[in-house]
């Protein structure tokens, strides 16, 4: 959900096409009195998605691909809770307590329910593979406890969680022969965002270790799982990521680059261990305000210890956002690599254009 400086302030200002600095919208729409906001968010296009293997058809769809209602309510200064429910699982829903608020700067957050665990940029295009593809998809929340600390332009979080993909509630059953339980995974980011004169830069690292995990990193199924590996699977996987993030911001241009490297190792058969990477790279320029052009480039090797496995990407997107609350947004993406096998998501050439509108 935006803050009410994102709804009121920068949408209206800087996001949104015009041609003079824009007057805040501040009749207060989107909120309910002094403690209770609402928002929305919706993206509905086409989509399609062609496929390296002739015999699995190709894609031709028009598709809903988000539908969320927030809501924020603020009980008092130090404790708010938030729920967003949405379409594919997109549910979240925490508390949250500050024990102490601003006036020197510092922040502290301690939430607990259920959201994103914190761990890399989290890329708004949750179909890249720096998101889907290690499984930060738009359904892969957890449950979690979290501490954060804001001190001027550096945040650090750390939260522990249950470690499960997709939209799992429970951490439950075990697994191995002696059905062992589900171990907590840890997670913690460290993001500083300096300024050098016009310059605006953000660094941030990642990491997070899951024990006993139920099943392998999504970085991994393109080839090397095809069913000979699933029982294996199934006596648990220990994960380690490691992620590193740089963001830039010089006038009209910007550029965004994370790289995160997944290792997992099997604890049945031989504890098979298994590393890959992916990155994404992204460098936009602002044609006039509301009108950004954008060229991406993404890679993933599914397993660095073998030749096989490489793929890249390259795509181009418009953004176009005419008036606050409505957003255009195209992408035309080719994927090419050693073996169809390894393409993640498992198609050639993508094209996305949707609508997006949001309060």
């Amino acid at each position: 959900m935006r803050t009410a400086f994102a709804r009121n302030v920068f949408v209206p200002r800087w996001l949104a096409m015009g041609t003079g600095p824009a007057e805040p919208d501040v009749t207060g729409a989107v909120e309910i009195g002094e403690r209770v906001a609402i928002g929305t968010d919706l993206r509905a296009g086409y989509l399609y998605q062609n496929s390296p293997r002739a015999e699995l058809a190709d894609t031709s769809s028009w598709t809903l691909m988000q539908a969320d209602l927030y809501l924020n309510v603020d009980v008092s200064r130090h404790l708010g809770f938030y729920l967003d429910t949405g379409a594919y699982g997109g549910f979240e829903a925490w508390a949250a307590m500050r024990p102490y608020g601003r006036p020197d700067h510092r922040d502290l957050l301690i939430r607990a329910g259920r959201f994103v665990i914190p761990f890399g940029l989290r890329e708004p295009n949750h179909g890249a593979w720096i998101r889907e593809g290690i499984g930060l998809g738009p359904t892969d929340r957890d449950n979690a406890l979290e501490i954060a600390l804001a001190n001027g332009r550096t945040t650090a979080q750390l939260a522990i969680s249950n470690g499960t993909y997709g939209d799992s509630f429970l951490d439950a059953n075990g697994t191995g022969a002696e059905r062992r339980p589900y171990e907590m995974a840890v997670s913690a980011r460290l993001t500083w965002q300096p300024r050098i004169g016009p310059l605006r830069l953000l660094i941030a690292a990642s990491g997070m270790a899951n024990r006993n995990a139920s099943t392998q990193n999504p970085i991994f199924v393109p080839a090397l799982f095809a069913g000979s590996e699933s029982a294996t699977i199934g006596q648990g996987v220990n994960e380690q990521r490691v992620g590193l993030a740089l963001g830039a911001a010089l006038g009209r241009l910007g550029y965004r680059g994370e790289i995160v490297g997944v290792h997992d190792r099997l604890r049945g058969g031989d504890h098979r261990s298994l590393a890959g990477y992916v990155s994404y790279q992204e460098l936009s320029l602002t044609i006039v305000r509301g009108l950004d052009l954008a060229a991406t480039y993404e890679f993933a090797d599914s397993d660095i210890e073998f030749r096989r496995g490489r793929v890249d990407r390259l795509g181009g997107i418009v953004e176009f956002v005419p008036i606050p609350g409505l957003e255009l947004w195209a992408t035309v993406r080719h994927s090419f690599g050693d073996d169809p096998d390894y393409l993640i998501g498992g198609s050639r050439d993508d094209v996305v254009v949707f609508a997006h509108l949001f309060l």
